[in-house]
């Protein structure tokens, strides 16, 4: 299954785990007073709720079995 779309994506069992490395992403994604907001991470996490779901339901059929 390929990432969410985040620089990193890391599946640990029973979540996922999204982010960066790049150290003024915050920045980049709620902005500064300087400076208007360019999301990247809400998006994609927007984008894919219904993915993250279906992991979700997915993951706790596993356990419930």
């Amino acid at each position: 299954m390929k990432p969410l779309g985040a620089d990193e994506a890391k599946h640990y069992g029973t979540y996922v785990e999204a982010g960066t490395n790049i150290e003024y992403a915050w920045d980049l994604e709620f902005g500064l007073p300087e400076n208007k907001a360019h999301p990247f991470i809400a998006p994609i996490v927007e984008q894919n709720c219904a993915r993250v779901e279906a992991l979700i339901k997915e993951a706790v059929s596993e356990v419930l079995k």
